[in-house]
């Protein structure tokens, strides 16, 4: 019967693991999920973006927030290693949305980015 019982009491507690590692998992996703939402809303009203482009925008935020926190977890213990990647993925990333943007969007993308990075250093 102790048997039983501990074997019972064990299969809980994985049950119940799971279960919070589900919903942290759940809980990251939607956090990532409003970053990657107010991201391209902010890019959508200062790059005055078509449906179609913000989709795509859209995307691509979500594609780059999530491979730069696997980059932050991977590479955690090496920082220089970890700048290095994380530079690539941003070069990777401008590339691509100006690849998605009209000139004249990208022009007001960098002027709000660019005002944006004087006003943080501050």
């Amino acid at each position: 019967m102790k048997k039983i019982y501990t074997a019972f009491c064990l299969l809980l507690l994985m049950i119940s693991g799971q279960t919070l590692v589900a919903q942290t998992m759940v809980a990251n996703d939607a956090i990532l999920h409003e970053r990657v939402t107010a991201l391209s809303r902010r890019i959508a009203e200062t790059a005055k973006l078509n449906e179609g482009q913000y989709v795509n925008v859209k995307r691509l935020n979500l594609i780059m927030m999530t491979e730069m926190e696997t980059i932050k977890v991977r590479l955690a213990a090496t920082p220089d290693k970890m700048d290095e990647q994380l530079a690539e993925l941003q070069a990777h990333y401008d590339w691509n949305l100006a690849s998605l943007l009209k000139p004249q969007q990208l022009a007001a993308y960098n002027k709000s980015k660019i005002s944006t990075l004087a006003l943080s250093d501050r």
